[in-house]
């Protein structure tokens, strides 16, 4: 079979036009999940993270989904949902919230949220993009209230 120099370059086109579209394709690929986690809210004899306390409340998660992402792009969410100090039915004086991602063993946060409502019935939604770090070895997110970093009421993890 004999292929005409037409032919060849007809073929080279249509190749290369597909590893374009290729590139393309793989250009816009969805981001990528880096951290997935539950929240677990802090009582005070929680230990120090990262050289943040625990609040001096007890906390606890009422009812509902709480959860934290973190992707790949930046995408930072936590919903929370129903955190409230049990003994008095609601957050009492915390009115907002924001998230510290913490990498390794650091003690000042890789990146930081704005400051988000907390509602008297314990909920929230931190949606923010933020600028990650290259590399973040055992990456954890604490949540502070009211703005204040040096205190956290709730963190990645979970409660058995």
């Amino acid at each position: 079979m004999r292929i005409s120099r037409r032919g060849v370059a007809l073929l080279t086109t249509v190749a290369l036009a597909g590893s374009a579209g290729a590139t393309a394709t793989s250009a816009v690929a969805m981001p990528r999940a880096l951290l997935r986690s539950s929240i677990a809210p802090s009582v005070p004899s929680d230990p120090m993270l990262h050289g943040v306390e625990a609040g001096g409340a007890p906390w606890v998660i009422r009812k509902g989904k709480s959860f934290i992402r973190l992707l790949s792009n930046g995408e930072l969410q936590a919903k929370i949902s129903g955190l409230i100090i049990p003994e008095l039915g609601n957050p009492g004086p915390v009115a907002s919230v924001d998230a510290s991602l913490y990498c390794a063993n650091e003690t000042m946060p890789a990146a930081v949220t704005g400051t988000f409502p907390l509602s008297k019935k314990g909920n929230a939604m931190i949606e923010e993009t933020i600028v990650l770090p290259s590399t973040c070895l055992t990456p954890v997110v604490l949540i502070n209230p009211l703005g204040i970093g040096s205190i956290y009421i709730a963190t990645s993890g979970f409660v058995g």
